[in-house]
């Protein structure tokens, strides 16, 4: 009886190892699919902020412009490439009110994610 037992305790059997292999393999391919999805994310991300950086950056250019400013006169305006993006704005007078100035600023970039252009809109009184 005790030869049954020594012999029965040598370690896993072929099959089991086998098992365990094809879970892990498993485990590590799932998780090997999130890493292109996090740096495409990431990728996304960075854009976001580098063009709301820019369109931010322009609008507190126009708050330091004199009301006179060809930058600032009523229609469309642009494009203007600004760090490797393209920043266009539209400046329509006396809205909502009379001596205020709504001022819309887009930025775009060309990209193959789904969002290639922010927009930030503002309102100056000069």
């Amino acid at each position: 009886m005790n030869e049954y037992i020594q012999n029965k305790a040598r370690g896993f059997s072929i099959i089991e190892l086998l098992v365990a292999v094809v879970i892990l393999a498993i485990i590590v391919l799932g998780i090997g699919t999130l890493f292109p999805r996090a740096m495409s994310a990431s990728t996304q991300s960075r854009q976001l902020s580098r063009a709301y950086n820019v369109a931010h950056g322009k609008i507190e250019q126009f708050y330091r412009m004199p009301k006179t400013a060809a930058a600032l006169t009523a229609g469309n305006h642009g494009p203007e490439t600004i760090e490797g993006m393209v920043c266009t704005w539209n400046v329509q007078d006396n809205y909502p009110m009379l001596r205020m100035k709504k001022v819309t600023v887009g930025v775009t970039w060309t990209g193959s994610s789904n969002f290639n252009s922010v927009g930030v809109v503002t309102y100056i009184m000069k």
